[in-house]
């Protein structure tokens, strides 16, 4: 797999169960998984802030929204990096949980993680998505990153951002606040707000 400069270099970096990655993409049309392998990079050191990466080889072979879905993808787009955001971010919360670096969200397996994934997991509000280049979507990489997790009586939230890119340039980037509520308790507008604007004064 591609190493990727961005990475915080004194993450430890270890390979994600291919059953891990597997067990989460479940819910998607076998044409729609698109992460292949990846590694997780954490820093859970006593008194320091915890910072939770994935690096990821990803693929696109088909365009399944497409009338003919045989055609592979000519660019990677909008709705491709909302896909694979989401796809990138599930492993790397799944992958947490399995070895107990988010307490906060009080779960003790990648199943039970599972149960929660389509009924009380979502993105709560994407920023800041460009295009610098384009990325050839039939092999190019995904690298994700929480380094902020809050708590509150209605869900943990998690501030986070991505970055994709192949090997020929090709670049995009955003930020986003990755949700799970508590016991399907949606939050209020305010309350996701309320959060963002916290997490943007912190240094």
């Amino acid at each position: 797999m591609k190493t990727k400069k961005r990475l915080v270099e004194s993450l430890a970096t270890q390979e994600i169960p291919k059953e891990t990655i597997d067990g989460i993409l479940s819910p998607y049309d076998p044409d729609c998984r698109y992460v292949c392998d990846a590694r997780i990079g954490f820093n859970n050191e006593e008194g320091r802030r915890k910072i939770l990466t994935i690096d990821a080889e990803m693929s696109i072979p088909y365009c399944y929204y497409a009338r003919d879905k045989s055609n592979a993808p000519t660019h990677f787009n909008a709705t491709d990096f909302i896909l694979c955001f989401n796809q990138l971010s599930y492993v790397l919360v799944a992958e947490s949980v399995r070895r107990n670096l988010v307490p906060e969200l009080e779960m003790d397996s990648v199943e039970e993680f599972q149960k929660a994934q389509m009924e009380r997991c979502y993105i709560g509000r994407y920023r800041e998505i460009s295009f610098r280049a384009p990325i050839n979507p039939s092999k190019f990489y995904g690298t994700a990153s929480i380094e902020r997790i809050f708590k509150t009586k209605g869900g943990v939230f998690l501030p986070s951002s991505v970055q994709f890119e192949d090997q020929r340039g090709g670049f995009a980037e955003g930020s986003s606040l990755l949700t799970v509520t508590m016991n399907k308790i949606y939050l209020k507008k305010e309350s996701i707000g309320e959060i963002l604007n916290v997490n943007s004064r912190l240094p």
